[in-house]
Formats: structure tokens, sequence, C-alpha cells
């Protein structure tokens, strides 16, 4: 039985226009299963689809089976300047076990597959074509109190990944260097097991009945990690939807990929009135690093941003246009976004 139809349009400075549909029961065969399939088409298409059985009439425990793709085209980008572009294809399939932690909290325990393809759009200096596959295990927690999903204005958002990615089969059709055959160790990647981590927490605090404070920390690191930028994290953008994506004003998404980045910002945002925010932010990020080398760590290691915007809350979700700008990259970046993120 359906007990819901959505649809919805998207506009995103880097995904372009997208239409997305949703279908949803709140009974799928057994009174406490729920399921739900979503898509997205457009310019770079996605999908979703979710079945969840609670333990229990309590529902304070339940398994979950979660399959998702998208496909994308992204730049690579050496000193801030775009060098090569790829498309890239990837599913992810996850059983987890998860149960509450508190109110508004939750534990996650799962084990997955992973596959990923990757296709040079253009040549470079180093390309790379082919696939790799990968079975996950992790712990994740995720705690959300926000009073609202778009502009929030008091609350907290903390969500830790840990993950083993395990069993690695590499299969690449391609791989030159500058313009000749190659192998992945004379580029220094090494297909092993490796452990990652994701660390978002962001806070909205009121400073009065208009003016909010927006504090947000974000880590992303490897362990055992010679991929290069097969599973690196990617700095930029506003919103995260990518996969390993950290966002940060003054960069577009992909920008900076790195193995290892730790990301901290402070922001304000100010209720102008009608469901109209203005948000001011500050960023700064340390990347291509190791707590195990504190002695490495340098200044060369750090990019600085910063970004105004505006926004409204309309009745298709939150539309915001911003303008940022990194020292680093002497430019000033326009972003739009209409819609939710899918």
């Amino acid at each position: 039985m359906i007990n819901s139809l959505a649809a919805a349009l998207q506009y995103n400075s880097f995904t372009g226009v997208g239409i997305s549909g949703k279908i949803a029961t709140n009974k799928f065969f057994f009174y406490n299963a729920r399921a739900s399939a979503t898509v997205l088409i457009g310019e770079k298409p996605a999908f979703r689809a979710k079945i969840r059985y609670f333990t229990s009439d309590r529902r304070h425990s339940w398994l979950s089976l979660t399959t998702q793709g998208r496909y994308i085209t992204f730049p690579l980008y050496e000193n801030f300047k775009a060098i090569s572009e790829y498309q890239q294809g990837f599913l992810r399939s996850e059983l987890s076990f998860n149960t509450l932690s508190g109110d508004n909290s939750f534990f996650s325990f799962n084990g997955g597959y992973y596959y990923q393809s990757l296709s040079p759009n253009m040549q470079s200096p180093v390309t790379i074509e082919g696939k790799t596959r990968a079975f996950t295990a992790g712990i994740n927690w995720q705690h959300h109190s926000l009073n609202s999903n778009a502009f929030p204005t008091q609350g907290q958002l903390i969500i830790i990944k840990n993950n083993f990615y395990f069993n690695q089969r590499p299969s690449f059709s391609e791989i030159n260097l500058n313009g000749k055959p190659s192998t992945l160790e004379e580029l220094d990647i090494r297909i092993r097991n490796f452990v990652q981590t994701q660390i978002r927490w962001e806070s909205y605090t009121p400073i009065n009945e208009r003016l909010t404070q927006h504090t947000r920390l974000q880590l992303g690191y490897n362990i055992k990690y010679e991929q290069g930028f097969i599973n690196s994290f990617n700095l930029g953008g506003t919103y995260p939807y990518l996969e390993n994506q950290l966002t940060f004003a003054g960069l577009n998404e992909y920008e900076l990929v790195s193995e290892n980045i730790l990301a901290a910002a402070l922001g304000y945002q100010y209720h102008i009135g009608r469901s109209v925010y203005a948000t001011a932010i500050a960023n700064a990020a340390l990347f291509d690093f190791s707590f195990g080398r504190p002695k490495e760590i340098s200044s060369n290691k750090l990019v600085y941003g910063g970004g105004l915007s505006i926004g409204y809350d309309s009745f298709v979700g939150p539309f915001e246009l911003t303008f940022s700008y990194s020292p680093q990259t002497k430019k000033v970046i326009g972003y739009v976004n209409l819609g939710w993120m899918f």
C-alpha cells in the first residue's frame, strides 16, 4: 500500500537542474516495516532505496537495508587550477542494525558493499580509468536536535562515521603518466585495506530573536591509506551531499582533495523577516596532515575562506544565493541552490 508520493524541483550550481520523485509506504509487507524509493532525474542523476524494519512496537531498534547511487562529473585541481575532469559512478549497499541512544540520537552497526567507476573526460598528466570494489564494516553515531532543516536557529547536528574498507578489488583498464602507460605503484597508489573516519559537528545558538551563531567542525581522516584521489576527501561547496565531502565557503566542490582534512567555521545568521535570512561565515581548514607526524604540520597546509549569502525558506525548499572568497584562489565564487539536496 502506497502511503505517499512526492515530487520536487532542485537546482544547484554543481549538479545543475534536477527533478526528484519519491514513493513511500509505512507498511511494507509487515506492520513494522517501512520502505521508500527516491530518484533524481537530471544532469547528474541519483537514486536511493531504503527498507526499515522495527524490531518492536516501541521502535527503539530497527534494521535498515539501504542502496544508493549517483553519477557525476567532477574536476580535479592542482594548486586550485582545474587540470582534469572525471566521470564517477558509485553504488553503496548497506545493511545496518540501529538502536536509540537518546531522544535525538542513535548508534548504527553496519556492513556493506561499495562500488566506484572512474573515467577521465580529458587528458591530464595522470589519468586513471577503471573500477574499484570493496566491502565495508562500520560503527556510526548520529545526533539531530536542530529545530528546522532549513535555516535552523537552535540545536545541534553531530554525525560520526567509522568505516573499515577491506577486500578491495581494483580493475583499471588504463593508467597513464604524462601520456605513457604506467602502473598504480609508479603513481604511489596502493589499493589496500584502510580505515576512514568522518566527523561533522554543527551547533546553532540564538543570540537574540533574530541573530543566531553557527559553529561547525569537520574531520575527514584515513588510516593506512595510499589511494591518491580515488577515495580521498574533497573540500568545497555549500551543502554536504557528495561522497566524502566537507563543505567550505570559498572553494568549489572538489577544489581541494586530500586524504586528511580538518575544517572549522564560524558564522552568523540574521532573520530579516518573511522567511528571509542573511548569513556571513568564515572558515579555515588544514589538509595533507597526519596526527602521527605533528612536526610536519605547517602553514602551507592551511586554506582560508569566507562567504555571504541571502536565503529564503520557500514552499519548494530553501533558496540560497552565496558569494564566497578564498585568498588562496583569489577569486569570488557565486553559488546558487534551490530546493532540498538529494
